[in-house]
Formats: C-alpha cells, structure tokens, sequence
C-alpha cells in the first residue's frame, strides 16, 4: 500500500469527492432527455408507492429489487419522488458506484494511488447516467461494483460465495439480463476452479465452447444484420480466450460442492423471498413471467440500437490468436516478460486514456484483450493465489456484461463497458509493477533514498489531483449550467435546460393544468404528470403505448372517456416507437381533433367536449 502518511491520503480523497461531486451535480441537473426515461421510472415507482401491485397494475419490466429499494428510499427514508430529489439520488449512485470500484481496485493492486485513478475514470464513465436519472442502471452500476470488492476476499473468505450468489440475486430481480450475465460469469469462474474439470480437462472446453455461443443465440434475431454477428463473434471469442487463460493460469483454493450450495442458496433464498413479497402485494406469477422473462425477450425485436465499431473485427481476432500465443508460450514465461508488460501497459493506457469517455468503442476494440488481467506479473506462471479468484470473476464478468449493449447500444452500452475501466487500470498498474521489477530498472534506481518513495508517490498523487480537475473541469461546467435556463416546475427548482426546451415544458405544464382534469402522452413524457400535480388513467403509463396490449389500452381507453376534460399530448417528432393498432390508436384516429400546438406537441381532445 502506498507509504504517504494517512491526512494525506484522506485529504486526497476529500478533493477527489468534491471534484467530482461538483461535476456530477452540474451535469446531473443541466439536461432533460426528450424521451423522458425518468418520468417513465417514476410514474412506475409512484405507482408501487401508492399501493398498485407490480406487474398487474403497474406495467414495468424491471424487477421488483429496484421497487423495494425505490420503496425504502422514499417510503422509509421520506425522500419525496420529485426530479431534484431523483437526480440527487442518482448522483449519490454514481459516486457510490465509483467509490466501491475504486476500493475493489484499491485492495486488488495494494495501492491507494490506483484505488483514486479507477474512482477518477469510474465517475467520468458513468456521466451518462445523469441523461436517465431514477433508471434502474444506477442500481446496476452499484451492484456490479460491489461484486468486484466482494470477489476479492477470495474463496478463502467463507461469505465470498454467499454474496456473490445474493448479488446475483438482487441484478436478476433488477434487469434480468444483467442477472443471468453476472451468473453465467460467476458460473465459468467456478468451473475454472473445480477440481472436477482440472481432472477431465476435456469436459471443461465442452462447457467452455457451449457457453462460448451463448452470444450467437441472444442475437439470433439480427445475425443476418453485419453488425450483430461481429458483435456475437467478437464476444464468443472473448470468452473462450479469458475462459482458457482462467483454466490454465489458476492458483489458489479450488472450488467445491460447499461454495457451489453457498452460492446457489444464498441466491435461491433471496429470489424467493422476492417472489414472496410480490405474491402477498397481489402480483400474479403469469404476469411476473409476462413482464420479467417473456416481454424482455421482445424487446430485441421491437426497440434496438445497432452497435457499430467499424473495423473492430480484427482486434477480436487479433486477441484470440494473443490468448492463443499466450498459452504456447507460458513455458517460456521469463523471455517474454517484458512483452506481456508492454502490452498490458498499451492495453492499460488506450483503456484509461483515449476510451475512458467511450462506450461503443471499448466494446469492439478493448474488450476481446480483457484476459491480459488474467496473465501473471510473475515467472512463476501463475496469478497470485489471493488475486486468482478475484481476477477471473472480473474478467468473465466484464466480458459477459458487455453484451447489455444489445439490443440498445446507448446507456447500457456505458454499464457495459464498467467493470473494464477496473480491468484496464489493474493492467496499467500490473504493466508499471513489472517493469519496476526489472534488475537494470533496480540497479538504476538503487541510488534512491527511501524517503525519494513518498515524494514520488506524492508527485503520482498531484497528477492525479490535477488529471481529476483537467477531465471534469468543473467550473467550466458551472458556467456552461448557469447559462442554461431554470425549468422552474414543480419539485424541479435546481433543473436546467435550454431556454427554448423550458419554455415548452412550461407551457404545456400550464395549458394542462387549466384545461385538462386527465391526459396521456404519446410518447411517454410522463413527467408532465409531476410537474402539473396530475395522476395518470391507469398506471400502465409508466410504459410506452408500443408495449401495452389492447386490454390495458382499453383501460386507458375508458379511462379518458369517464374524464370531464381529457387531453392527449402527442410529440409530433423524436419518438422513439411507433405505437402499434389497438383501441388507443382506433380512440385517436377516430374521435381525437388537435386543438392546439406548443413548440413540437400536439395537443389532442376528444370530439365529444366543449371547443375550448
């Protein structure tokens, strides 16, 4: 660990806190994404709060983990659901998530200074979630980070196994794909560890080659499409690569039936105790199978952004036949040392440097090298027997996490790609470590008093001080959020947007508050219903009309036909789904007139009520 005295490393941390807490408030409360993705979560939560039972009352495909936790947040500890307390909330995540990644990393390397780098890189990677706040990534991103600091007391700290399994728990009643992804992970690094498959390799490269293919068959969809068979094969290939490197470099306590019940029964009591707790709130099982496994797989068809990185085929490849040199040649571990440094340094560096910021490219380009964390820094040929179990989960977890970019290559593309900025830092640190330990290195160095370690830790610390202002320059962003203008609505006071965007919103605010006693929007711009104080008809509004079916159309339906004045907002550009035919079509199409126009909404009524 690093040898500066402890008041320099607390104060360290209290700048990098206020650096970066700076940032994360003014970008957390300068934009409003048109697609409303926070209305929407909060419609949601306002219904489970007011007593509706998921899944039957309230249409959602989010898992009931994040409801309870919605539950005790603004239930238990009396935040209210408003769009300050919602962004504040989720700039609490995205600190949080950054600080535990950074202390998984901190205690993985034994050091303090790349402990602060990875929270630097870690707070900047998740700027985008402050275009979703209340989105259930946040509690994702905290999850996901808690397994890595979780991983790292190793199988020879008994509740290592029984966390993992209840975290896994908690990411499948969360977003079911990021739950089955952190359990195939979690599966592999078991296997990788089993005396079982160390005795019959064979059976370990039919397991390895099967889960290999799992990519192929979650993009079945769009393989015909370019760019979702090279994404399939691009992550097949990162499997079997950080799958073989796992198997063979593998040190320390192997696994046994004993962690394999830790985990299986940690994860089957809690997800039980979800089901339960769902049951007795009125939650049928058809409609928690409808809307957390059957409407999820549909989602692929109906909303998707490609994911597309040209010309990253050949890094794959390239990582592929790496892993495969890398293998060949482990007997020779000590002629190819400084090879394996370099390239986790070039590795290391491109990752923390030129992608931080990036989402899709990491994906493509970075991703197929995640097995370079698996390589030992040592000639003894294999991981460090405390670091084994850790390293492998990270890395078959940040490769399995990074098929959340499919369908929808946007913000999942960022958790996605979260658990690598751990991977590239450990890789840049194990690259320094290497070449620290060189002998002509220490013949040159040795002339080096000690008391020359805590200056250059200290000049390390300064530059990461002043890295950490440099990318989140926060009084320009200051400035750039007090230029904008304030939305100035009901629980949104410190909410900025363009001027333009606030004088639309507020008007639309005012006419329907004057004019309507009920209204939907299409699509979703569901914050209207907080800012204008309104409750939606049903709340199956806290989803898009493209996946309600006609019967919870044909709510809506009724309910605006028993409204004194009802009222249908409809964004004439921007959305992003077409709703499909059903009564809510037939309702608008058939005895709907517009009455009137605010910036890019139209505004409906029904036929039948007085011209206004």
């Amino acid at each position: 660990m690093s040898r500066l005295p402890i008041w320099v490393l607390g104060l360290a941390l209290l700048t990098f806190l206020t650096i970066a807490g700076f940032n994360t408030y003014t970008t957390g409360f300068s934009s409003f994404a048109n697609y409303d993705d926070e209305g929407i979560m909060m419609i949601s939560v306002q219904g489970h709060l007011q007593g509706r039972s998921l899944y039957d009352q309230v249409l959602t495909y989010y898992g009931p983990f994040y409801y309870f936790y919605e539950w005790f947040i603004h239930a238990v500890l009396n935040l209210p659901l408003t769009h300050d307390a919602t962004r504040a909330i989720c700039i609490f995540h995205r600190l949080l998530a950054s600080s535990i990644l950074a202390l998984a990393g901190g205690l993985m390397t034994r050091s303090a200074l790349t402990g602060f780098f990875v929270f630097i890189q870690a707070v900047l990677h998740l700027t985008p979630l402050t275009r979703e706040p209340s989105h259930p990534q946040e509690l994702v991103a905290v999850l996901l980070a808690l397994a890595a600091l979780v991983a790292v007391g190793g199988l020879q700290r008994r509740s290592t196994l029984a966390l993992l399994g209840a975290i896994g728990a908690a990411a499948i009643f969360t977003k079911i794909n990021v739950g089955a992804f952190f359990g195939l992970a979690l599966a592999l690094t078991l296997c990788c560890h089993a005396p079982l498959f160390q005795s019959r390799r064979a059976l370990f490269w039919g397991l390895l080659a099967l889960a290999s293919l799992v990519p192929f068959v979650l993009m079945r969809p769009h393989l015909d499409q370019i760019w979702a068979s090279i994404y399939a094969a691009q992550v097949c290939g990162a499997i079997l690569a950080a799958g073989a490197i796992a198997y063979t470099f593998r040190s320390g306590p192997n696994t046994g039936w004993a962690h394999v019940i830790q985990a299986g029964t940690a994860f089957a009591t809690l997800s039980a105790f979800f089901v339960v707790v769902l049951l007795l709130t009125g939650s049928s099982l058809s409609s928690m199978l409808e809307n957390l496994v059957i409407g999820p797989s549909r989602l692929g068809n109906l909303f998707f952004i490609p994911l597309r990185v040209p010309g990253c085929y050949w890094s794959g490849a390239a990582a592929l036949l790496g892993a495969m040199a890398a293998l060949a040649f482990r007997s020779r571990y000590d002629r190819w040392k400084l090879v394996i440094a370099a390239a986790k340094a070039i590795y290391g560096l491109v990752g923390t440097f030129l992608l931080v910021s990036s989402y899709k490219e990491p994906l493509g380009y970075l991703l197929p090298w995640s097995w370079l964390v698996l390589i030992p820094t040592k000639a003894d040929n294999s991981l460090e027997s405390a670091g084994s179990f850790a390293r492998t989960f990270l890395c078959l977890a940040a490769i399995w996490e990074g098929l959340q970019a499919y369908p929808s290559a946007e913000t999942q593309a960022v958790l996605g790609t979260f658990l690598p900025v751990l991977v590239y830092s450990i890789c840049l640190h194990d690259a320094l470590k290497s070449f620290g330990d060189e002998p002509w290195i220490i013949r040159h160095l040795g002339t080096l008093t000690p008391r020359a370690v805590p200056l250059g830790e200290a000049l390390v610390l300064a530059g990461l001080v002043y890295l950490c202002e440099d990318w989140f320059k926060p009084f320009s962003g200051w400035r750039s959020y007090k230029s904008l203008a304030p939305l100035g609505l009901r629980g949104s006071d410190h909410l900025r947007v363009p001027a333009e965007q606030a004088e639309t919103y507020r008007a639309l605010t005012q006419y329907l508050e004057s004019q309507s006693d009920l209204f939907i929007t299409i699509p979703g711009l569901n914050s209207l219903y907080f800012w204008t104080g309104t409750k939606p008809p049903t709340y199956f509004n806290a989803s898009e009309v493209a996946v309600m079916n006609d019967s919870q159309q044909a709510q809506i339906v009724a309910a605006l036909q028993d409204a004194k004045r009802p009222l249908i907002v409809m964004r004439t550009r921007g959305g992003r789904f077409a709703y499909p035919n059903g009564p809510l079509r037939r309702l608008i199409r058939e005895q709907c007139r517009e009455v009137k126009k605010i910036g890019s909404f139209r505004i409906l009524e029904l036929e039948r009520t007085t011209t206004r």
